[in-house]
């Protein structure tokens, strides 16, 4: 999944220690937490995260659902 693959960077971007204002540098640091435990979010749940994917492919794809249906059963 390409989200997976987008967050480590914004987690790796996202330090905020580099002498900007106190807010700003407050605002990335929530940023990076959120990344952070949206990331840990997808690892944990990745093969929920899958199926529910693959379900969501199924319904806008007919042809999707029925090669899909002996996968998960």
């Amino acid at each position: 999944m390409h989200v997976t693959r987008q967050l480590p960077s914004q987690v790796i971007g996202s330090g905020g220690r580099s002498g900007r204002l106190v807010n700003s540098g407050l605002r990335d640091r929530q940023k990076c937490l959120l990344a952070t435990h949206l990331r840990a979010t997808l690892l944990a749940n990745n093969l929920q995260a899958l199926y529910a994917s693959w379900q969501f492919a199924a319904q806008i794809c007919g042809h999707c659902e029925m090669q899909s249906s002996g996968l998960f059963a």
